[in-house]
């Protein structure tokens, strides 16, 4: 009972000027990330783009994972193992997957959904109750990805329209990781629950890429593309990945689940200017779609201040003191 009540207070916590500055440079870098990613796949095939991210941002955080070890409990194996298989390992794998049909725009747009399933997931592992705003809020930012998706004709224009569903399959898997880190990780910092997850996420890829190491010399050495695709990979799994998971994971920590993963409702914004710096015309449609993402934002924003306000109220500080 008392954990209940401790996650239902946790999400009514408004969200700060500090917590909004993590939120937009996460939305500046992740929304970059799937530029990285395309630029990747033009020399490398996806499980080897995915691999490489992995292993550099594992390389990253290594030091610190190992420094985390001696705050590592037989409680927390569960919870960290999920975060750095399910949360890091598998959509690093199924974007890259994704992505050699669908455009990086419409893979950045897609993977706004990912609030909805943190919703799902969060009210049905853990019995966080949200309201209605918070509900209205997830629907609003979908309804903007629907106008952006439809305005660019769809995924089906991109390749096989199916291929779109492994984002929205990377999107359950974010959802999970975000509750667990929530709700299971609580105890731990940022950067140690980051650093130690990584040490799961990294063996299988450091497993394949080893039986690859040929391959990957031959790519990277005589592709046209090769170093260029490696360069994008560094950045990808450095500054993308290793940085951005650790200031995530304090985001989660400061705000509600829902605050932090309404970063992927502002991606699309940034995913659509590289478009647009790659030539793409942008149209009314979009920039409506754009609008009511942000709307989305704020609905899921809009409740916790609410709240906050009220317990700030001349009769409100007489009980409390």
């Amino acid at each position: 009972m008392r954990g209940r009540q401790w996650a239902a207070a946790v999400d009514d916590q408004p969200a700060s000027p500090a917590a909004w500055g993590i939120l937009i440079v996460l939305s500046l870098i992740w929304g970059s990330s799937y530029v990285l990613i395309k630029r990747g796949l033009e020399a490398y095939e996806p499980e080897m783009v995915a691999g490489l991210r992995v292993l550099v941002t594992f390389l990253c955080l290594l030091p610190f994972g190992l420094y985390s070890l001696k705050a590592l409990r037989r409680r927390h194996v569960f919870p960290l193992a999920l975060v750095g298989l399910v949360g890091s390992s598998l959509p690093a794998f199924l974007f890259s997957l994704a992505q050699t049909m669908i455009s990086s725009s419409v893979a950045g747009i897609l993977n706004s959904l990912t609030p909805l399933f943190t919703l799902i997931v969060a009210a049905a592992l853990f019995r966080v109750r949200f309201g209605l705003r918070s509900v209205a809020g997830i629907l609003v930012g979908l309804l903007g990805a629907v106008l952006i998706i439809g305005a660019r004709a769809g995924v089906g224009t991109d390749g096989n329209a199916l291929y779109g569903l492994f984002v929205v399959l990377a999107t359950i898997a974010y959802a999970f990781s975000t509750t667990f880190i929530k709700y299971r990780l609580a105890d731990l910092k940022p950067l140690q629950t980051m650093s130690l997850a990584m040490m799961f996420a990294a063996p299988p890829y450091i497993i394949y890429l080893l039986v690859r190491a040929g391959d990957f010399w031959t790519i990277t050495t005589t592709s046209p593309a090769g170093m260029s695709s490696l360069t994008a990979i560094l950045i990808l799994g450095s500054l993308g990945t290793a940085f951005t998971i650790v200031l995530f994971a304090r985001l989660i920590q400061m705000c509600s689940p829902l605050f932090a993963v309404s970063v992927t409702y502002t991606m699309p914004v940034v995913s659509l200017l590289w478009g647009v710096w790659d030539g793409e015309s942008i149209s009314v449609w979009q920039v409506a779609g754009l609008c009511t993402i942000l709307g989305g934002v704020y609905l899921v924003n809009q409740r916790q201040t609410k709240k906050v306000r009220k317990a700030s109220s001349p009769s409100e500080a007489g009980v409390k003191a």
